[in-house]
């Protein structure tokens, strides 16, 4: 009965160490993803940026030349 109750705790003990690691593992991922949903948004922002600039010089040649 003992004997039944240490293996119980023990592979309870394993499965948690297990369950950790993944836990740390898909923390680290979502962490990488955090940081690459971070550089895309400034990527567009500063194409963003750069559109309006496009635009706001498109609007002016078109002015010069009337």
């Amino acid at each position: 009965m003992l004997e039944n109750v240490i293996f119980y705790i023990q592979a309870n003990m394993y499965r948690y160490s297990e369950l950790q690691l993944k836990n740390k593992k898909l923390t680290r991922q979502v962490t990488e993803k955090d940081e690459q949903l971070e550089e895309m948004r400034q990527k567009v922002d500063s194409i963003n940026l750069e559109l309006r600039k496009s635009e706001k010089a498109k609007k002016e040649v078109s002015l010069q030349l009337l």
